[in-house]
Protein backbone atom coordinates (compact mmCIF):
# COMPACT_ATOMS: atom_id res chain seq x y z
CA UNK A 1 0.00 0.00 0.00
CA UNK A 2 1.40 3.49 -1.11
CA UNK A 3 1.89 6.40 1.86
CA UNK A 4 -0.54 8.99 0.37
CA UNK A 5 2.08 11.38 2.52
CA UNK A 6 4.45 10.51 0.41
CA UNK A 7 5.32 12.95 -2.55
CA UNK A 8 6.17 10.22 -5.38
CA UNK A 9 1.88 9.58 -5.53
CA UNK A 10 -0.14 9.88 -8.40
CA UNK A 11 -3.96 10.32 -8.04
CA UNK A 12 -6.23 8.73 -10.34
CA UNK A 13 -10.02 8.80 -10.49
CA UNK A 14 -12.47 6.35 -12.26
CA UNK A 15 -15.84 5.69 -12.74
CA UNK A 16 -16.92 1.88 -12.47
CA UNK A 17 -20.31 1.18 -13.67
CA UNK A 18 -22.99 -1.90 -12.34
CA UNK A 19 -23.30 -2.59 -15.98
CA UNK A 20 -22.34 -6.56 -16.96
CA UNK A 21 -19.91 -5.25 -19.27
CA UNK A 22 -16.27 -6.08 -19.45
CA UNK A 23 -15.07 -2.35 -20.16
CA UNK A 24 -17.02 -0.88 -16.80
CA UNK A 25 -14.62 -3.05 -14.66
CA UNK A 26 -11.40 -2.34 -13.16
CA UNK A 27 -10.00 -5.65 -13.95
CA UNK A 28 -6.78 -6.89 -11.33
CA UNK A 29 -4.10 -6.26 -14.28
CA UNK A 30 -5.04 -2.40 -14.63
CA UNK A 31 -3.74 -0.71 -11.37
CA UNK A 32 -0.51 -3.10 -11.71
CA UNK A 33 0.14 -2.36 -15.76
CA UNK A 34 -0.07 1.55 -14.21
CA UNK A 35 1.94 1.15 -11.50
CA UNK A 36 4.73 -0.09 -14.27
CA UNK A 37 3.18 2.86 -16.78
CA UNK A 38 4.30 5.25 -13.77
CA UNK A 39 7.83 4.13 -13.08
CA UNK A 40 8.42 4.44 -16.77
CA UNK A 41 7.18 8.45 -16.70
CA UNK A 42 10.58 9.92 -17.47
CA UNK A 43 10.90 7.37 -20.92
CA UNK A 44 7.22 8.05 -21.56
CA UNK A 45 7.06 12.12 -21.30
CA UNK A 46 5.89 13.49 -24.65
CA UNK A 47 5.64 10.36 -26.52
CA UNK A 48 2.46 8.79 -28.20
CA UNK A 49 0.70 6.57 -26.62
CA UNK A 50 -2.18 4.57 -27.42
CA UNK A 51 -4.39 1.94 -24.87
CA UNK A 52 -6.37 -0.70 -26.59
CA UNK A 53 -9.40 -1.60 -24.57
CA UNK A 54 -8.74 1.25 -22.49
CA UNK A 55 -11.76 -0.04 -20.22
CA UNK A 56 -11.59 2.30 -17.45
CA UNK A 57 -8.65 3.60 -18.66
CA UNK A 58 -5.95 3.82 -15.70
CA UNK A 59 -3.27 2.88 -17.63
CA UNK A 60 -3.65 5.99 -20.12
CA UNK A 61 -4.75 8.11 -17.89
CA UNK A 62 -1.61 7.75 -15.82
CA UNK A 63 0.34 8.16 -18.90
CA UNK A 64 -1.26 11.17 -19.30
CA UNK A 65 -1.05 12.57 -16.23
CA UNK A 66 3.05 11.47 -16.77
CA UNK A 67 3.14 13.49 -19.63
CA UNK A 68 2.27 11.08 -22.44
CA UNK A 69 0.17 12.21 -25.83
CA UNK A 70 -2.22 9.86 -25.19
CA UNK A 71 -5.25 8.26 -27.20
CA UNK A 72 -7.69 5.64 -25.68
CA UNK A 73 -9.73 3.04 -27.77
CA UNK A 74 -12.58 0.72 -26.80
CA UNK A 75 -14.73 -0.86 -28.79
CA UNK A 76 -17.54 1.12 -30.99
CA UNK A 77 -19.87 1.44 -28.29
CA UNK A 78 -22.06 4.16 -27.08
CA UNK A 79 -21.55 4.18 -23.60
CA UNK A 80 -18.11 3.26 -22.99
CA UNK A 81 -16.46 5.36 -25.23
CA UNK A 82 -19.02 7.98 -23.24
CA UNK A 83 -17.72 6.50 -19.66
CA UNK A 84 -13.66 7.44 -21.57
CA UNK A 85 -15.25 10.72 -21.95
CA UNK A 86 -16.13 11.09 -18.17
CA UNK A 87 -12.88 9.54 -16.84
CA UNK A 88 -11.10 12.15 -18.69
CA UNK A 89 -13.13 15.02 -17.42
CA UNK A 90 -13.00 13.70 -13.72
CA UNK A 91 -9.25 14.20 -13.68
CA UNK A 92 -8.83 17.48 -15.74
CA UNK A 93 -7.42 16.34 -18.75
CA UNK A 94 -8.71 17.79 -21.74
CA UNK A 95 -5.69 16.71 -24.64
CA UNK A 96 -6.47 12.80 -24.60
CA UNK A 97 -7.97 11.53 -27.67
CA UNK A 98 -10.77 8.96 -28.05
CA UNK A 99 -11.61 6.46 -30.71
CA UNK A 100 -13.15 3.72 -31.53
CA UNK A 101 -11.45 0.64 -32.49
CA UNK A 102 -12.32 -3.22 -32.91
CA UNK A 103 -9.74 -4.99 -32.46
CA UNK A 104 -8.77 -6.80 -36.21
CA UNK A 105 -10.89 -3.93 -38.08
CA UNK A 106 -8.95 -1.88 -40.23
CA UNK A 107 -11.45 1.30 -40.27
CA UNK A 108 -10.64 4.74 -41.54
CA UNK A 109 -10.19 5.81 -37.72
CA UNK A 110 -7.59 3.24 -37.30
CA UNK A 111 -5.89 4.01 -40.56
CA UNK A 112 -5.81 8.04 -39.33
CA UNK A 113 -4.09 7.05 -35.57
CA UNK A 114 -0.24 8.43 -35.98
CA UNK A 115 2.48 6.69 -35.11
CA UNK A 116 2.84 5.42 -31.91
CA UNK A 117 5.83 5.05 -29.44
CA UNK A 118 4.16 2.57 -26.49
CA UNK A 119 1.06 0.61 -26.53
CA UNK A 120 -0.95 -0.35 -23.58
CA UNK A 121 -3.20 -3.45 -23.08
CA UNK A 122 -4.17 -4.75 -19.42
CA UNK A 123 -6.53 -7.45 -18.85
CA UNK A 124 -6.95 -7.73 -22.91
CA UNK A 125 -6.00 -11.58 -23.06
CA UNK A 126 -9.18 -12.85 -21.58
CA UNK A 127 -10.79 -14.66 -24.55
CA UNK A 128 -8.61 -17.41 -26.66
CA UNK A 129 -10.97 -16.73 -29.95
CA UNK A 130 -9.94 -12.90 -30.00
CA UNK A 131 -6.20 -13.18 -29.59
CA UNK A 132 -5.66 -13.38 -32.81
CA UNK A 133 -7.58 -9.68 -33.78
CA UNK A 134 -5.94 -8.32 -31.03
CA UNK A 135 -2.45 -9.35 -31.76
CA UNK A 136 -2.78 -8.83 -35.97
CA UNK A 137 -3.87 -5.00 -34.47
CA UNK A 138 -0.59 -4.93 -32.58
CA UNK A 139 1.56 -5.97 -35.19
CA UNK A 140 0.15 -3.51 -37.56
CA UNK A 141 0.69 -0.75 -35.14
CA UNK A 142 4.34 -1.97 -34.34
CA UNK A 143 5.21 -2.08 -38.40
CA UNK A 144 4.01 1.58 -38.28
CA UNK A 145 7.29 1.87 -36.13
CA UNK A 146 9.05 -0.91 -35.16
CA UNK A 147 10.67 1.32 -32.18
CA UNK A 148 7.12 1.19 -30.49
CA UNK A 149 7.09 -1.04 -27.52
CA UNK A 150 3.50 -2.61 -26.59
CA UNK A 151 3.35 -2.88 -22.66
CA UNK A 152 0.52 -5.72 -21.25
CA UNK A 153 -0.58 -6.63 -17.96
CA UNK A 154 -1.66 -10.74 -18.16
CA UNK A 155 -3.83 -12.69 -15.49
CA UNK A 156 -2.25 -16.36 -16.23
CA UNK A 157 -4.61 -18.26 -18.02
CA UNK A 158 -4.44 -22.08 -19.71
CA UNK A 159 -3.83 -20.59 -23.39
CA UNK A 160 -0.47 -19.57 -23.30
CA UNK A 161 1.08 -22.10 -25.60
CA UNK A 162 -2.10 -20.68 -28.22
CA UNK A 163 -0.72 -16.98 -27.49
CA UNK A 164 2.67 -18.22 -28.39
CA UNK A 165 2.42 -19.71 -31.58
CA UNK A 166 -0.32 -16.35 -32.80
CA UNK A 167 3.11 -14.01 -31.80
CA UNK A 168 5.47 -16.21 -33.84
CA UNK A 169 3.09 -15.93 -37.00
CA UNK A 170 2.47 -11.95 -36.71
CA UNK A 171 6.49 -11.56 -35.78
CA UNK A 172 6.24 -10.78 -32.19
CA UNK A 173 8.53 -11.44 -29.31
CA UNK A 174 7.58 -11.00 -25.76
CA UNK A 175 9.69 -10.64 -22.67
CA UNK A 176 8.51 -10.61 -19.19
CA UNK A 177 8.64 -7.01 -17.21
CA UNK A 178 9.54 -6.61 -13.61
CA UNK A 179 6.33 -6.39 -11.36
CA UNK A 180 5.95 -3.05 -9.58
CA UNK A 181 6.48 -3.88 -5.46
CA UNK A 182 5.29 -0.54 -3.94
CA UNK A 183 2.09 1.14 -5.01
CA UNK A 184 2.50 5.16 -6.21
CA UNK A 185 -0.76 5.17 -8.23
CA UNK A 186 -3.91 6.31 -6.38
CA UNK A 187 -7.00 5.01 -7.63
CA UNK A 188 -10.49 6.00 -5.86
CA UNK A 189 -12.41 3.30 -6.96
CA UNK A 190 -10.31 0.45 -5.99
CA UNK A 191 -9.60 -1.19 -2.77
CA UNK A 192 -5.99 -0.90 -1.46
CA UNK A 193 -5.11 -4.14 -0.92
CA UNK A 194 -1.86 -5.48 -2.01
CA UNK A 195 -1.21 -5.12 -6.08
CA UNK A 196 -1.24 -8.29 -7.10
CA UNK A 197 -2.40 -10.59 -4.31
CA UNK A 198 -4.86 -13.87 -4.76
CA UNK A 199 -4.38 -12.93 -8.71
CA UNK A 200 -1.14 -14.41 -10.90
CA UNK A 201 -0.37 -11.44 -12.68
CA UNK A 202 2.54 -11.56 -15.91
CA UNK A 203 3.61 -8.22 -17.27
CA UNK A 204 4.83 -8.46 -20.80
CA UNK A 205 6.54 -6.17 -23.42
CA UNK A 206 6.01 -7.07 -26.84
CA UNK A 207 8.33 -5.96 -29.76
CA UNK A 208 8.88 -6.98 -33.24
CA UNK A 209 11.23 -9.74 -34.38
Amino acid sequence: MADESAKDVLHVRTIETNFAKYGMYSWPCAPVLAEYVYSQKDNIRGKRVLELGAGTAISGIVASKCGAIVTLSDRNDPQQLDLLKETCTLNSLDDVSIVPLEWGCFTKEFFKLPQQDFILASDCFYDSQKYEDLIVTMSYLLDQNPACKVWIGYQHRTEEGSLSSLLARWELKAKVLPLPLHRHVIIDTLSHSKLHSKHDIILWEFTKI
